[in-house]
């Protein structure tokens, strides 16, 4: 425990060094977060897009504290076992050992993280593995980092120890260059740290997508961004110097799935977090849940036709004197669609329509399938002049689980 106690004392005598020691780790974090994104490394886009420095402090204080529990664990690691060392016998071929095990270590991730994409296990399976595994990854490494350093510090009191680097190196030429043997090792451990956090950062983001795109049940933070009145859904990640960064889930094989928007081309931007999904279930035979889907079947076939007659009749009293119908009279709400041309742009190519598994109110939920993207709404109804009417639609946050 003597060592723990002692390296807590360092740190903390250099805590002047932690604000940039932040910003640094959360740097290199964010940009894996970033790659996974874009495809590229956005700090050295010319367009001058990056991440905002409270995404970089977020993640680097984040990074830290769960690699604390790796530090300590290395330092008690080492100090069971650093009368043990076989000093003799620590070549540079170790720390090939090092790197070669590196790349294996992270070969594997990404294997799992290749078949989580392919369904073969579970999004909670893949993060329950990703968090066990980045802490026994990082306990080990660091470990090794530290018995080095230990072995280049004993090497160079120890005339009766071969070199760290060349083993017929004499003791005299070692304590000579112990220097840049620390340097050397030094370097070795930034770098390999350099890469780590940047891969764990790919596959955090990787993880965070794939939550979403299964309907894990963890909380995610979307965008709901409205530009030229079409409104699209994003997976959220940063708004800086006047650019929306996300991820758009519905992309094809054809399109990107990075979505960077200036701002000056947004209308409107909501950020929701969102947890379960909505569970819905197939329509029952019922007579009245049957008269509803009849009544948004009218809704959509009178937006097609431009029948305001029979638009009219699918909406309740309350819902005709709000915005936009405000009491129009039909013949005039006629004239309004005949003159807007776009007005079929509204009627979706398909759609689908469920019922609540979880509500007691008399809802029904609809997926519309656009061509470039999909809304989820929920209709609900009241019984007016002798048959149900639609009475306020909600576009839904969540993406709907259709359950039989």
């Amino acid at each position: 425990m003597d060592d723990i106690k002692k390296v807590i004392e360092k740190i903390l005598k250099y805590w002047i060094l932690f604000p940039v020691v932040i910003y640094l780790v959360g740097f290199i974090y964010v940009q894996g977060l970033l790659t996974f994104i874009t495809s590229k490394f956005l700090t050295l886009d010319p367009f001058g897009i990056t991440a905002s420095t409270e995404i970089y402090i977020k993640n680097g204080i984040s990074f830290l504290v769960f690699l604390s529990i790796p530090i300590v664990l290395s330092i008690i690691i080492f100090d069971g076992r650093k009368s043990k060392l076989k000093l003799k016998k620590y070549k540079v071929g170790h720390i090939i050992c090092l790197i070669i095990s590196q790349i294996i270590g992270w070969a594997i991730h990404f294997g799992v993280s290749a078949i989580t994409r392919d369904n073969v296990i579970s999004v909670k399976t893949y993060e329950m593995f990703n968090l066990i595994y980045s802490e026994i990854y990082y306990t080990v490494t660091l470990s090794i980092f530290i018995n080095g350093f230990y072995i280049i510090a004993v090497l160079s009191k120890d005339e009766k120890i071969a070199g760290f680097i060349n083993n017929n190196q004499d003791h005299k030429e070692f304590k000579k260059s112990k220097t840049s043997h620390y340097v050397y090792h030094a370097l070795l451990m930034t770098f390999s740290l350099i890469g780590s956090i940047y891969l764990s950062g790919i596959f955090k983001q990787d993880k965070l997508i794939q939550s979403a795109f299964n309907n894990s049940g963890e909380k995610i933070t979307y965008a709901d961004v409205v530009t030229e009145d079409i409104s699209n859904r994003y997976l959220y990640f940063d708004i800086v110097n006047n650019y929306f960064i996300g991820f758009d889930l519905d992309y094809n094989n054809n399109s990107s799935p990075s979505v960077i928007i200036p701002l000056t081309k947004v209308k409107k931007i909501d950020i929701v977090e969102l947890s379960a999904p909505l569970k819905v279930k197939a329509l029952s035979k019922e007579q009245d849940v049957l008269a509803r889907k009849k009544v948004i079947e009218d809704y959509y076939a009178s937006y097609k036709q431009k029948d305001a007659n029979v638009f009219l009749n699918t909406i309740s009293r309350k819902m005709y004197r709000e915005h936009p119908y405000m009491l129009i009279p039909s013949e005039e709400l006629k004239k309004i669609w005949d003159q807007n041309k776009n007005i079929s742009s509204y009627v979706p190519r398909y759609f689908q329509v469920f019922e609540g598994i979880e509500n007691t109110e008399p809802l029904l939920y609809v997926i519309e399938y656009h061509n470039s993207k999909n809304r989820y709404l929920e209709y609900k109804f009241i019984y007016e002049n002798g048959g149900f009417k639609i009475d306020k639609i909600s576009e839904v946050k969540q993406w709907f689980i259709i359950q039989e």
